[in-house]
C-alpha cells in the first residue's frame, strides 16, 4: 500500500499566450486495493492528502479514512471512514474529531443545547467549523457552528444558518442558510469581528434559488455557485471585487461547472462537462481562463474531478483508466514539474549518472519528457536545460 504508481505522463502544451504555456505536470495515483476505489478530498502545502478508500476487511468491502504523503505512501486508519480535510500542522478532520500528526485525537463537542457534531473544516490555529444537531421527537434540528481551542463549540449567530462549510486561516468562513427544502443560501462570516454578509442576497438581491459557497481562501475569496436570476454560474467571490462569473469548459454547459477548490493565488479547481455531458476535472484563473486537466497530460487516465489545490499548484481529485464516462474511482496527484525534482529522471530520488542516461534514452526515443527548454522540440538547447536543472539539484 506504500508504493505509489507514478505515471511518466510528462506533458509540454502550449495554451495560446497564456501563463500554463509550456508548463510541465506529472501524474501520480493513490494506490488502493482492489476492488475499493479511493478519493482524494483534501491537500496541504507538503503535498499530503487525506480521502478513504474501500478496502477488504474478510468478506466485506468497507471505507477506511486514510493519509497519504509524498514519503511514506498510504496510511489507513481503521477508526474512521473518512479524513475529509488536512491543514498545514498535519491535523485531519474526521466527522467529529481531528486528529494530530502526532495521534493525538481531539473530540469537538456539540454547541451548547445540541447532541452531535459534524466537521467540515480545520484551519491551521485549529479553528474547525461545520454543523451541531439534535433530534427531538424524531425530527432533526441543525445550526452551524465553529469551534476554538480554549473557547468550545459556538453557534454561529445567523438566522437559519444550518452549516458552515469551510474556514481560511483568518478564522472567515461560509456556509449555508437553509430557509426551506432545497433552497439554498451562501453567507460569509468572519467569527472574531462577528462580520457577516449575505452571498446570496448580493448575487440574486434577495430573488428565488440556490447559491452555495464550495470554499474560501486567505484573501477572502469565495468559490461557489448560484443563480442570479438569469443564469446559474460558478463564480469567485470577494467583498472588495464582487462576482466574476467562470464559463463553461471547452464548449459544455457553464450551468453545471463545479467549483471545488480555491487556493490563495485565487485559482479554482473543480468538474465541469464537456458537450455530450464527459465530465473532467478543469483549473480556472483569470490569466488562463478555463483549462482542462486532461489536456496537461497524456495518458489513458481521465480525470474527472480536481477537489482541491495548494499554492505550488499541485492539484488532487478523483478519476479513472479507460472509459471516459465510467470506471473505478482512483485518487490522484497532479504537480507542476518545477513542484518536483525535473532532473530525477530515474525517479531514485538522487542525481546520478543515471539520470543523464535516462535523459538520453528519452531523447533518443523523441519522447517529449527530454523538452526541457519547453519549445515543442528536442534540440541541442534540452541538453543544456537538463544539465541547468540537474546543477540546480533537489529540494
Amino acid at each position: 500500500m506504500h508504493g505509489i504508481r507514478r505515471l511518466i505522463a510528462l506533458s509540454a502544451i502550449t495554451l495560446a499566450t497564456n501563463a500554463l504555456a509550456q508548463t510541465q505536470y506529472e501524474l501520480e495515483i493513490i494506490p488502493s486495493d482492489e476492488p475499493g476505489e479511493c478519493y482524494a478530498f483534501d491537500i496541504n502545502e507538503q503535498g499530503q492528502i487525506v480521502g478513504s478508500m474501500w478496502t477488504q476487511v474478510g468478506s466485506s468491502i468497507v471505507e477506511r479514512a486514510y493519509f497519504w504523503s509524498p514519503d511514506s505512501g498510504v496510511d489507513l486508519d481503521t477508526a474512521y471512514p473518512r479524513y475529509t480535510r488536512i491543514n498545514e500542522l498535519g491535523d485531519r478532520l474526521a466527522k467529529s474529531q481531528f486528529r494530530q500528526s502526532d495521534g493525538t485525537v481531539v473530540t469537538i463537542d456539540p454547541a451548547p443545547g445540541f447532541e452531535t457534531v459534524t466537521n467540515g473544516d480545520i484551519n491551521d490555529s485549529r479553528t474547525v467549523v461545520g454543523a451541531t444537531g439534535i433530534v427531538v421527537a424524531g425530527t432533526t434540528t441543525q445550526r452551524a457552528m465553529y469551534w476554538k481551542p480554549g473557547v468550545g463549540s459556538v453557534e454561529i449567530p445567523i438566522i437559519g444558518a444550518r452549516v458552515a462549510g469551510t474556514v481560511n486561516n483568518h478564522n472567515q468562513t461560509v456556509g449555508l442558510v437553509i430557509p426551506a427544502a432545497s433552497s439554498f443560501q451562501a453567507f460569509y462570516y468572519d467569527i472574531d469581528t462577528g462580520e457577516h454578509i449575505d452571498l446570496h442576497e448580493l448575487l440574486t438581491s434577495g430573488g428565488p434559488g440556490t447559491t452555495e459557497p464550495y470554499d474560501i481562501n486567505d484573501a477572502g475569496q469565495v468559490a461557489g455557485k448560484g443563480w442570479n436570476g438569469s443564469a446559474y454560474r460558478a463564480w469567485r467571490w470577494h467583498k472588495d471585487d464582487g462576482f466574476t462569473f467562470l464559463p463553461g469548459l471547452n464548449g459544455g454547459d457553464a450551468d453545471r461547472v463545479n467549483p471545488w477548490g480555491i487556493n490563495n493565488n485565487g485559482v479554482i479547481v473543480g468538474s465541469a462537462p464537456l458537450p455530450g455531458f464527459i465530465w473532467h476535472a478543469f483549473l480556472w484563473s483569470p490569466d488562463d481562463g478555463m483549462v482542462d486537466l486532461n489536456d496537461l497530460v497524456d495518458t489513458d487516465f481521465n480525470l474527472i474531478r480536481a477537489q482541491a489545490i495548494n499554492d505550488k499548484g499541485e492539484i488532487t481529485g478523483i478519476g479513472w483508466f479507460g472509459d471516459p464516462s465510467f470506471g473505478r474511482v482512483t485518487g490522484f496527484i497532479l504537480r507542476p514539474v518545477d513542484a518536483i525534482c525535473r532532473a530525477d529522471l530515474d525517479g531514485d530520488g538522487q542525481l546520478t549518472l543515471f539520470d543523464f542516461l535516462a535523459f538520453q534514452n528519452l531523447f533518443d526515443a523523441g519522447d517529449p519528457t527530454a523538452d526541457f527548454d519547453g519549445d515543442g522540440q528536442l534540440t541541442l538547447f534540452d541538453f543544456l536545460s537538463f544539465q541547468n536543472a540537474f546543477d540546480l539539484g533537489c529540494d
